[in-house]
């Protein structure tokens, strides 16, 4: 009768001198560093994609004669092109030199990490961001200057407030749903993955 993977990755936890458990370890460190490799790539063509996204917006402002604006756009988009390399860099570090399980494990809690550290940027950072874009763009525009000076300090507040709001919650909600759509399977797989390999230690 054939032996079950299970049963093959207990033996080898029990047995050191099986020689399927490093088969078994092999496979699944093969699986795991696949998986990551996929994981990285996508991060880091999707970071670049800002570059001409930020080229395009400043050729864009600068032939319509809003060179405040472009210059505004395209800083803010390389901004954010140096903060995704650097929230890459404790994926780098990690390295798969224990087991897939503890290597797998760190890069789904840095992975964790980096998306709550950019579900609070998207939510407090990007409405004031947007907030400077706008103002820049209508500083000089006859209705808005009108706006302003027509409209109580209290009441320009809270329309101010509930604005950044609004924001706030679209650039959240827009985060999340394009992690899902460009991540979401690769998470899926890797939790995949940790609960099969807690399985196979039971």
């Amino acid at each position: 009768m054939e032996k079950s993977i299970e049963n093959i990755w207990k033996e080898g936890f029990l047995n050191q001198e099986s020689i399927l458990a490093p088969k078994i370890e092999a496979l699944y460190n093969k699986k795991s560093m696949l998986l990551v490799e996929k994981i990285k790539q996508t991060y880091k063509n999707d970071n670049q994609a800002i570059i001409p996204i930020a080229i395009i917006g400043l050729l864009g402002c600068l032939y319509f004669g809003k060179i405040a604006l472009g210059a505004y756009l395209f800083l803010l988009l390389i901004s954010l092109f140096y903060l995704n390399k650097r929230a890459l860099n404790p994926l780098e570090k990690l390295e798969l030199n224990t087991s897939s399980y503890t290597y797998l494990v760190s890069y789904k809690n840095c992975i964790r990490n980096i998306i709550k550290s950019y579900t609070k940027v998207f939510a407090f950072a990007a409405p004031f961001a947007v907030a400077i874009g706008c103002l820049i763009y209508f500083k000089d525009v006859p209705w808005f200057q009108e706006m302003i000076s027509n409209q109580e300090i209290g009441k320009t507040l809270l329309v101010s407030i509930g604005c950044l709001l609004m924001v706030s919650l679209l650039f959240t909600s827009i985060y999340r749903v394009t992690t899902e759509l460009m991540y979401g399977n690769y998470l899926r797989n890797l939790n995949a993955i940790i609960s099969d390999l807690e399985e196979l230690q039971k």
